[in-house]
């Protein structure tokens, strides 16, 4: 029986997530433009920039290291803790954003 295949390789998602990051970007900065003026679009375009460092410390986290047996997707508190990242991050961006443009949704 033959080993399964990746999906896409690890430069392609690299690639895919970095595009995503450039997207959520501009996509935030315009939204942010329309909602709440320069402010709130530099804000809404950095939030966007979040992807990148945020996926880098999940490839890091997730990493499987042969030295020491280390395999980040098996641990449960890895899990809640991004979990608890998310949230927390979703509340501050959210604090912001209101103290930004009045608005309680983008």
């Amino acid at each position: 029986m033959d080993t399964p295949r990746e999906l896409i390789s690890p430069e392609q998602s690299q690639v895919l997530v970095l595009a995503l990051a450039a997207l959520c970007a501009s996509i935030g900065a315009l939204v942010g433009w329309k909602r709440g003026g320069l402010k709130a679009a530099a804000f809404a375009g950095a939030v966007g920039l979040l992807v990148w460092p945020l996926w880098k410390a999940h490839e890091w986290a997730t990493r499987f290291d042969p030295g020491t047996g280390y395999f980040g997707l098996e641990s449960v508190w890895l899990l809640l803790g991004e979990a608890a990242v998310a949230v927390a991050l979703g509340a501050l961006i959210g604090r912001v954003w209101h103290h930004l443009t009045g608005h309680s949704r983008p």
